[in-house]
């Protein structure tokens, strides 16, 4: 049975009254809580505390599972599937200020979980908190050979993403969650400054120029608090021009560094010119990066960049275009949110990657931007067998464009990593203490010290 966005956007709201809490382990469902008594094999699920809807979606598909509703030999006939949700911080504010998740906490609990007797057997990473250290570790286990038996699995997820997922050769985990990269405007403002909107396409080229003539337009009406474009703290421009230049925090098929490529270089160097050459985007000599990363909330810019992920989070007023292009490349950044893969020390992986065949497309199913093909292709051409994408009607064609002619990455700025870049090479780059050379050379060192044995 089809449901309406407006149905399934209404379903989406309620979602924090299930009880689901993620954040406490001793809150999941008794039927797919670790250490039920079962007479056939138990694969075990770990994932962490991040987001609501991650986790609602998993337990959903694992109580699916278990329940008989997606293998048609019914209820627990091969293996049934526990799960246990880790603490990604000790303090558990997830979602506070402050240092964000750390890899090294999140691995102590799973090798908790292992010491009492619940040795995991698949991860989902969620939210995009650990996707990269994941990815680029052993982490994940022996994923790449099941697919290379079963590639047609494999080859109903979007070819991009899978690409992220992909480290040193190794198909590491499949990608089950994306979040699209758009570029948010505010009618009103371009009303204002008497603009035509964005046009459907453009380059960054096109991008600057109309930013100052919005900055031309703003400075006559005294605006002095108004900007072309600015920052957001969940959603950064870097990371996206990043990612759409072929740039990257690493290079996943040499697995390396890469922020002294340059092609990173290159989209670092556009980002700081929007402020110290295009002037459409504050300087460190205007504000602070913190104020600056409000001009969004504050509805002080008329642009910025945005991504698609769990919900309609972009606010009122604003409408959505396809991002700038730099010539010849992709138009917008994938970025993988949520990934599932064989954990590097299960014993039982012949029936963890049964598990994540049934599993990955359930959870990707009901995802708003997901990775799985035959979900998108429902978006296009509704059978009434699948949802369709919760989200406002206009904003569909953008983000399936965005699925088809993006580029994949796991760079996002509210992660460990991300966070790193950010006190390491972006704050110095706004605020005019480094170059992009000597800035980029800085990041490396420390996300090298930062996670020793993970990236090299």
């Amino acid at each position: 049975m089809s449901l309406s966005r407006r149905k399934l956007l209404k379903a989406a709201g309620t979602l924090s009254a299930l009880p689901l809490l993620a954040a406490c382990g001793n809150s999941l469902p008794d039927s797919i809580r670790p250490g039920g008594d079962s007479d056939v094999p138990t694969v075990h699920v770990v994932a962490p505390n991040i987001t609501l809807i991650s986790a609602t979606n998993l337990i959903r598909a694992i109580q699916a599972w278990n329940g008989g509703e997606i293998d048609s030999d019914g209820p627990n006939t091969r293996f049934r599937i526990s799960l246990q949700i880790i603490k990604a911080r000790d303090d558990g504010g997830v979602t506070a200020s402050g240092s964000p998740p750390t890899w090294s906490y999140f691995r102590r609990g799973i090798d908790a979980e292992a010491a009492a007797g619940r040795p995991a057997d698949i991860a989902m990473l969620t939210g995009g908190i650990f996707t990269l250290p994941g990815i680029a570790s052993p982490f994940f286990g022996p994923l790449n050979d099941y697919v290379q038996r079963d590639r047609s699995f494999l080859n109903e997820f979007v070819p991009q993403a899978v690409d992220t997922t992909t480290f040193g050769g190794r198909i590491q985990a499949v990608p089950v969650v994306l979040g699209a990269g758009v570029m948010a405007w505010r009618p009103d403002r371009f009303d204002d400054a008497k603009l035509p909107p964005p046009p459907a396409a453009w380059t960054w080229n096109d991008l600057a120029a109309m930013g100052q003539d919005f900055m031309t337009a703003a400075r006559a009406r005294n605006k002095q608090d108004w900007w072309a474009i600015g920052e957001g703290v969940y959603t950064a421009l870097w990371s996206h021009l990043m990612a759409q230049s072929g740039g990257g925090v690493i290079d996943m098929s040499e697995g390396r560094l890469s922020l002294t490529s340059e092609k990173t270089r290159a989209a670092l160097q556009w980002w700081r010119d929007l402020a110290y050459t295009h002037r459409i985007m504050p300087t460190g000599a205007d504000m602070s990066y913190f104020d600056m990363t409000r001009l969004v909330p504050r509805k002080n810019a008329a642009l910025h960049h945005h991504m698609v992920y769990s919900g309609e989070n972009i606010g009122g007023g604003w409408k959505v275009q396809h991002s700038p292009s730099f010539a010849g490349n992709a138009n917008s950044s994938l970025y993988v949110m949520d990934v599932m893969g064989i954990h590097g020390k299960s014993v039982q992986t012949e029936l963890a990657y049964e598990a994540i065949k049934a599993l990955a497309p359930y959870v990707a199913l009901r995802s708003m931007v997901p990775a799985w093909i035959p979900a998108l292709t429902h978006v296009e051409n509704p059978s009434g067998e699948r949802p369709e994408l919760a989200m406002v009607e206009e904003r569909v064609p953008v983000v399936l464009e965005a699925l088809r002619n993006g580029r994949g990455t796991t760079t996002l700025p509210w992660t460990e990593v991300g966070t790193i870049l950010q006190r390491n090479m972006i704050q110095p780059l706004y605020t005019d203490e480094l170059d992009v050379a000597d800035a980029t050379e800085r990041a490396t060192r420390a996300v090298a010290n930062a996670l020793p044995g993970v990236l090299v």
